[in-house]
This record gives C-alpha cells, structure tokens and sequence, in this order.
C-alpha cells in the first residue's frame, strides 16, 4: 500500500526523467563523490529540520531513524523508520511503515527545500519552524468521563503513565512518549496496541487540557476527544 502523502502524481513520466529532474536539482548541494549530495550530510538536513508540504502534511525524521508523517486536518499518522542510502542516481530515502516501504530519490535544492521523488510520486518539503509543549504538558492529569475516570502522565524523562478503565479492569501503561515539533502533537508508544498512537493537544491552558485522538483510533472509552484536569 502507498503512503498516501502524494502532492502530484507523475507515473505518467518515465522515472529517468524524474531521476535527472532530481539529479540537476542536487547539484547544488555540497557536492560529494560523483557531484553528488554525501549521504551523510542528507541524513543530517533530514533530521535537523522539520519538514512540512504545501498541503500541510507534517514530517518529522529523527536522528534515531523514527519517521512520523502527519496531518491532523486529514486524519492521517504513520509512525516507522527511514534511512539514507547511496542509490544508482544518488541518495536515496528509504521509508518503513508498517508492511510498506517506499524508495525515494532525495534531491536538496537548498537545506530549507528538499524533493522526494519516484516513479509514482513527487514531493517537495519545506522547513517550517519548531515548537514546543512539552513543558505545559508536564505533570499528572485526570479525566472522568462516561463514568469513567482515567489518568495520565507526561513526565520529563519522555516516559508516560497512562492509567485507564477498560472492560477487564484498570490498565496500567507506562511507555515513551514524544512531541510532535508542530508544537500540537504528541505520540504514546502503545507496543500492544500496534506501536504508537497520535494525540493533538486542542486545548492546553493552566490546569485544563484537550487531547484529541489522530487517524480515528482509540486510547479511552467514548470518544475520540478527552478532557483533562492538572491534578
């Protein structure tokens, strides 16, 4: 299955087109063997930036090799990994998720603009600016609802203790936990629930927090938008 993440469609071109498209855009890059853009130095603007596309799909590549893309307007997460490798034309953007993969020539106009390019899709990025919430989410946080009250964790050390009600009983949960740099995201690793889970902070003031579930799963019973209070 394709990542759905695709800006323009161009199977239509042969895919040497596209190659030499990315080939003459890399150039001006820092020129390594062959002219080309080092590995290394891709891995390096990949993870050093944050990412976004024009229609407003959100890219997050960490140094550790976690890919995240996301867009909360769409309804859309994929959580895995990437890596650089040396291709036939150039570097070459590997992405895991889930059972896909996709391969992508990576053509760096500049270290703020990069294209993504096969024989199906063609992607530019643009850098946008980094934020943060981890320090307004910091602390304990409870929410009862349907009945129900649960609870939930953000500490500094990027673990999480989440503490819910389920039809067996209270569940108990204590994992990692990740910001998105959007500065409205935030990922719970859930290694039993298929690897990880998207929450945009809707709302976040003092003591009251909004949590909204991404791409229609679950993390508590009712609904997908939770109500927090600081304790």
């Amino acid at each position: 299955m394709q990542i759905n993440i695709v800006i323009m469609t161009l199977s239509k071109l042969p895919f040497l087109l596209l190659a030499l498209i990315g080939s003459s855009w890399l150039s001006a890059g820092s020129p390594g063997r062959s002219g080309e853009t080092p590995v290394s130095t891709v891995i390096e603007v990949l993870s050093t930036h944050f990412w976004q596309q024009a229609d407003g799909f959100y890219w997050q590549l960490e140094a550790d090799g976690t890919a995240y893309v996301w867009s909360y307007e769409q309804q859309y997460f994929r959580h895995g990994q990437w890596s650089v490798e040396s291709g036939l034309l150039g570097p070459e953007l590997l992405l895991t998720f889930e059972a896909s993969q996709q391969r992508f020539m990576v053509a760096i106009g500049d270290t703020q603009h990069i294209r993504l390019v096969n024989d199906h899709t063609f992607i530019e990025l643009s850098t946008v600016a980094s934020q943060s919430v981890a320090s307004g989410l910091s602390g304990e946080w409870q929410s009862s609802q349907y009945g129900e009250t649960n609870y939930i964790s953000f500490m500094r050390n990027g673990y999480f203790r989440l503490r819910r009600q389920t039809a067996q009983g209270v569940e108990r949960i204590e994992d990692h936990w990740r910001e998105g740099r959007d500065g409205q995201t935030v990922f719970l690793y859930l290694p039993k629930e298929g690897g990880a889970a998207a929450m945009y902070v809707k709302y976040l003031e003092l003591d009251e927090l909004v949590l909204s579930m991404m791409a229609d799963k679950m993390l508590l019973t009712g609904s997908v938008d939770y109500y927090f209070n600081k304790l």
